[in-house]
């Protein structure tokens, strides 16, 4: 697809290269900064919304949410401006080249669960801090959660997309000194960018009291969107399969997301260990004092779960490194140490430093991502066993690329 925007300058800063993607509060696109020839990605907001306070508030929230969480598996922002011609407001966001979970599952319908845990892993460790940041992302759900591959191969999962946030706490500061509204008035910091009783988010990853609206929003939302993409990649369907085409108005599904129980996983994925199938379903508790209260209990528990092969592969994958450094206080208490594997675990969990160095990539994810190949593991302190070595299997139907962050989808 060609834009009118090739070519041009945002706020003589950033140059567009191409077009990438059109969500809901703005078009996504490729640039380089001409300053320093950085390749990086530019939310620039529609045209339609310029001067709107509501939207433009919002577009600042999903800017001030992000920034404020400095992870590796959550997608960074570098800037935010105003583009001067245009009036319209932008983000730049660092350039992700790979493709997202949902394109994926498209592809492959379900995920083995060796594959399945250690990509989420990442990405739970990544939210953990988002929610650390007094944020609730509303919208997890495979679409916003992208493989990026590097130059070298490797594969790192991210969180995207902040356009639904909630923040819970240290309000975001909506004012700027050189900002206009149409209105003639500024922002409050306080001013509601959602709209009471209207649910935000997308309907099949809604929680019970998401689809009722905004109230009593908090991270136990983000635990039930991330159960139900567990039941998706283990299982290859949803909990509650929906038509949109007899349900438009989601009425049937938001019943059945709050009334009823969604199909065991051990019966329609028996080859799921019951003990991981129990995690999942703990998740997606509708009682809030059953289900996990946040994203640390459920991370504890899956990897309290002795069919997770998480232990044997935790020097392999480079991803996991940063979980062991962001979680220090978690893994010793839920994992005691039963063996070398676990000792490791339990040690760079409590702060021992690793080097990346030290570590090469798994194989399985670059395999699920990438089509080329990883870059060869640098030497480790001690050379895995010919039974723990593993090697990447190429996709026979091809990976589809794509260079975009995922626009801000689903009922906003």
């Amino acid at each position: 697809m060609t834009d009118a925007l090739v070519g041009a300058t945002i706020d003589r800063d950033y140059q567009v290269v191409r077009w990438i993607n059109t969500g809901g509060m703005g078009t996504l696109y490729e640039a380089r900064h001409l300053w320093t020839g950085q390749t990086v990605a530019v939310k620039l907001i529609h045209v339609d919304f310029v001067g709107e306070a509501s939207f433009e508030s919002r577009f600042l929230r999903e800017a001030q949410a992000a920034a404020r969480v400095q992870h590796p598996n959550v997608v960074r922002v570098l800037d935010m401006g105003r583009d001067e011609p245009s009036d319209r407001l932008y983000i730049v966001l660092e350039y992700l080249q790979g493709q997202d979970l949902e394109q994926i599952l498209a592809r492959k319908r379900s995920l083995p669960m060796a594959d399945a845990v250690e990509l989420l892993v990442p990405v739970m460790a990544g939210l953990i801090a988002v929610h650390r940041s007094g944020v609730v992302h509303r919208d997890i759900k495979p679409d916003n959660i992208f493989l990026a591959r590097s130059q070298s191969g490797a594969v790192t999962p991210k969180l995207v997309d902040f356009g639904a946030v909630k923040i819970l706490h240290g309000t975001a500061d909506l004012r700027h000194p050189t900002w206009r509204w149409r209105s003639g008035e500024g922002l409050r910091p306080t001013a509601r960018v959602t709209q009471r009783g209207r649910p935000f988010g997308t309907p099949a990853y809604m929680s019970p009291e998401q689809t009722l609206g905004d109230s009593g929003i908090d991270p136990q939302t983000d635990v039930w969107a991330m159960g139900v993409v567990l039941y998706q990649c283990l299982s290859g369907r949803l909990p509650f399969p929906f038509d949109p085409r007899s349900d438009p108005d989601f009425v049937d599904l938001f019943r059945r997301i709050r009334a009823d129980a969604p199909p065991r996983l051990d019966r329609i994925a028996p080859q799921v260990p019951k003990a991981v199938g129990k995690c999942v379903h703990r998740a997606l508790e509708k009682d809030r004092g059953r289900r996990y209260q946040n994203v640390q209990n459920l991370l504890g528990d899956l990897l309290d779960c002795d069919a997770v092969p998480l232990r044997q592969r935790w020097r392999t994958s480079p991803m996991l490194v940063h979980w062991s450094r962001e979680l220090p206080d978690l893994v010793p208490a839920s994992i005691p140490a039963r063996g070398p594997d676990d000792a490791h675990l339990v040690l760079a969990a409590s702060g021992a430093p690793l080097v990346p160095e030290a570590i090469k990539p798994a194989a399985s994810l670059p395999a699920l991502a990438a089509k080329a190949p990883s870059a060869p593991a640098a030497r480790a302190p001690e050379r895995p066993s010919a039974d723990e070595a593993e090697t990447a299997e190429r996709d026979p139907n091809g990976d589809r690329e794509t260079n975009r962050l995922p626009s801000a989808a689903g009922v906003r």
